[in-house]
């Protein structure tokens, strides 16, 4: 499964939203439907003292079949990414 991440670093503290609150919004989003052509969509965002991702949120796609699920969940997991 792809998943399309978007870095929202730049876009002021009105997008700052925690990690849980994105996962559960982009799932649910109007866009994600059965032909979307990713498995879900992720945002992130970036401190100016450091490279490391923080505050990642993926909304997967709830027309995954099982095993996408599994391996898009198992990836999330792995790298402590909140997701819904």
């Amino acid at each position: 499964p792809v998943l399309l991440l978007v870095d929202l670093s730049r876009y002021g503290a009105a997008w700052m939203r925690s990690d849980w609150v994105w996962a559960g919004d982009l799932a649910t989003s109007e866009e994600v439907t059965a032909d979307y052509p990713f498995a879900g969509i992720g945002v992130f965002q970036q401190r100016l003292e450091s490279s490391a991702v923080v505050g990642m949120g993926v909304g997967l796609s709830p027309h995954l079949g099982s095993e996408s699920r599994q391996a898009a969940e198992e990836l999330c997991d792995a790298l402590g990414w909140a997701h819904s």
